[in-house]
């Protein structure tokens, strides 16, 4: 609440999203992506987010954990280079944001509060009343109303167990179902052959061999690694490696969790989405890429 009504002017205007949205990006984008979704859907719940806030953080900020980027790039073999490789990932989830929330299908989404809790969050400042001071009130109010340590382990305890009970049998059935369709068919050979073409436009070397790592990451985002890994280029390895980690929507965690919740946000909608970051996403890292002279 300190904090959220502090920095209202800096999210708002950038991300079109509340001030107390920067705690909530901070700890997805650096945290686990599954508590990242699930804080974010408790909030909406809870009236601090509208819908199309709700959806947007939890499809553009809960990106994986720093050590796993690092194991991603080591898979690739580019974690000698994992400075700039964490920087592009940065300014391309940034910017391919700012681009999204003021376009289809993320603009489409109602901008409501859910209905059985209404509006619950109020961080703009009340005439003649500092913003530090209307900051202040609000947080010494939540600390008031705030449960002892117990209920908040029992809540943290609670949230973890159904992330694990609830994700543990998908990730096993979806990557395994993946694995074998990458594999042993060619269907994601078949159906990324668009992005080939986009890819190959974009200067991309062995643009055709890397198509799929651009597309199987809706699956699963260790996929897109395993299946460029052996992909000469160091460039093109680069590249896939920020893609697949700022394309974030897999059905194996974050599609599920989205699905599940009670946003108003569907299969066909996820798919949507992570179709249009990966189309937003790709030219910005390969621009950045070249600006950074990795070759």
């Amino acid at each position: 609440d300190y904090t959220g009504t502090l920095v209202r002017n800096f999210t708002q205007p950038l991300f079109k999203l509340p001030g107390r949205s920067a705690i909530d990006l901070l700890a997805s984008w650096v945290g686990n992506c599954n508590v990242g979704v699930v804080l974010t859907t408790t909030q909406y719940e809870q009236g601090y987010y509208t819908a199309r806030e709700a959806i947007t953080i939890a499809s553009c900020f809960s990106a994986v954990s720093l050590p796993f980027c690092l194991v991603i790039a080591a898979l690739l073999k580019v974690d000698h280079l994992f400075i700039p490789f964490y920087a592009i990932l940065t300014i391309t989830g940034i910017l391919s944001v700012v681009i999204m929330t003021r376009i289809p299908p993320l603009s489409k989404y109602p901008n409501e509060y859910y209905a059985p809790v209404g509006k619950q969050v109020n961080e703009v400042e009340p005439q003649g009343i500092t913003k530090s001071q209307w900051a202040l009130k609000l947080a010494v109010e939540r600390a008031a109303a705030a449960p002892d340590v117990k209920g908040v382990l029992n809540k943290g305890i609670d949230m973890f167990l159904g992330i694990v009970f609830q994700l543990t049998p998908l990730v096993m059935s979806f990557g395994t179902i993946a694995c074998i369709l990458a594999t042993y068919t060619p269907i994601f050979q078949w159906l990324s052959v668009p992005f080939g073409y986009y890819l190959q436009m974009l200067g991309v070397e062995e643009a055709f061999a890397a198509a799929p790592a651009t597309i199987v990451g809706f699956v699963d985002m260790f996929l897109p690694a395993v299946l460029a890994a052996n992909i000469v280029s160091l460039k093109t390895r680069f590249i896939i490696g920020i893609l697949s980690l700022v394309q974030i929507i897999y059905m194996t965690e974050v599609g599920t969790l989205m699905i599940t919740s009670k946003m108003p946000v569907d299969f066909k909608g996820v798919l949507a989405l992570f179709l249009e970051k990966t189309i937003i996403a790709l030219p910005i890292i390969v621009l950045l890429t070249n600006i950074f002279g990795i070759a």
